[in-house]
């Protein structure tokens, strides 16, 4: 009885924090050990406590108990006095301009919809098409790209990030694996992605990874091959920008994300950059988790939208620089569901076989052993022999530790004519 009333207790006082919304970078699962405290202290009373909270994690679920514990400790949004003092486009802030940054093909596409909304008075996604969306494409399974913002809207976000960075104001990292970019929710812009998110990105992540009535089954006659993972109610996300440069962070090592749906926008030139393509491998619970799944190439203004449980990372800049727009969403209401709590269960986390390029030296053990020492801490693209290998049989993980990763070439030295002759 009693542990009941503190659950209600605790539920209302998370639903009360996911409203304030504080942002949550982790790019990881909440521990059980940072969870309960347990460390900080001994004793009956301590481990009292600590089966409490356990109990309170396993009911309320990590997401609102991450909200629970942050309303706890007094912890809120993360606000920076930026806008309006200090910015320097100040449109960028009005959430009533959100259709003026989305693709014309893409509001288009949407207008049927919105029409609908405003008749129904609810989330019907049955009328939408991704066939009738100009440009909408199945990269491979799991992964869809369609043209979203507009060129202007990708150059004054690259300007307001760079203003931000020259006023002195504070800044941190976008999350816990990139260092440079922004996050553009603590400077003000959040009421504007949220107002996208409702409006436009929504209806495609219901269309992709929403229930299983509203799932587009196939796009121009190729498998979409989407699962749940709450399109349909998404409702809060962390949105951000990253940045890509040879001295700076020069790739992105494999990983997940910590939320349920990734949309992932390039807003550079994709001809101001060589390298650092965006490189997918396998569903975090599949066998192909750490095999090569798909390769894809940044465009400006193009999004590529992905479950957040796929690994995926960038590979290595070699020229120019890229920034990315990304946005986490997830939905509150799905995390709170049995169907999440079954699906992303991390006891189910798949480490078997692997490819050299789906290996990451942040998140597997095995890191070292399977990769060659040249290549540590690396992210290069897979040679003609690693592509030989996987076009024949399946990798392995012994057989990505010895596959040959150099090509043998004739060097020209000098001509015969150079080499005296004479006796040795």
């Amino acid at each position: 009885s009693k542990t009941f009333h503190i659950r209600t207790e605790a539920l209302a006082m998370s639903e009360a924090c996911s409203e304030q919304d504080p942002e949550d970078t982790s790019g990881s699962p909440l521990r059980a050990d940072e969870a309960s405290g347990s460390g900080s202290g001994g004793g009956e009373g301590g481990e009292d406590l600590d089966g409490l909270f356990g109990e309170l994690r396993s009911q309320l679920g990590d997401d609102d108990f991450r909200h629970f514990l942050a309303l706890l400790s007094g912890a809120g949004p993360r606000q920076v006095a930026y806008h309006p003092e200090k910015s320097l486009h100040a449109e960028l802030f009005d959430p009533g301009n959100w259709r003026r940054w989305v693709d014309p093909t893409l509001l288009d596409f949407l207008r049927g919809w919105h029409a609908q909304q405003l008749e129904d008075d609810g989330h019907g996604f049955a009328c939408l098409d991704l066939d009738a969306l100009p440009g909408c494409k199945v990269e491979a399974p799991g992964i869809v790209s369609f043209p979203a913002l507009t060129d202007e809207f990708c150059q004054l976000l690259m300007e307001e990030m760079a203003n931000y960075h020259r006023s002195g104001m504070p800044t941190r990292a976008p999350n816990s694996m990139n260092n440079y970019g922004l996050v553009l929710n603590e400077i003000g812009l959040k009421p504007v992605f949220s107002r996208l998110l409702q409006e436009v990105f929504l209806p495609l992540g219901a269309k992709l990874f929403g229930s299983d009535s509203d799932r587009s089954q196939r796009i121009q006659g190729a498998e979409v091959a989407g699962e749940n993972w709450g399109g349909s109610s998404l409702d809060d996300h962390h949105t951000f920008i990253v940045q890509y440069r040879p001295d700076d962070d020069k790739h992105l090592d494999m990983h997940i994300d910590e939320c349920d749906v990734t949309f992932n926008f390039g807003i550079t030139p994709s001809d101001g950059f060589e390298g650092s393509d965006l490189t997918f491998c396998g569903m975090f619970d599949d066998d192909n988790h750490r095999k090569y799944h798909h390769t894809y190439k940044h465009v400006k203004g193009r999004c590529v939208v992905h479950s957040g449980k796929r690994r995926h990372g960038a590979l290595d800049i070699e020229k120019g620089e890229r920034a990315s727009l990304i946005m986490w969403t997830k939905s509150r209401s799905f995390r709170r569901t049995a169907e999440y709590r079954e699906r992303y269960d991390l006891d189910r986390w798949n480490t078997t076989a692997s490819d050299r390029i789906c290996l990451s030296y942040t998140h597997d053990e095995d890191y070292k052993d399977l990769t060659p020492e040249s290549l540590h801490y690396k992210m290069k693209p897979r040679v003609p022999t690693e592509l030989a290998s996987s076009a024949s049989a399946p990798s392995t993980a012994s057989s990505a530790a010895c596959a040959p990763l150099l090509r043998k070439t004739w060097v020209r030295v000098c001509a015969s004519s150079d080499i005296p002759e004479g006796e040795i």
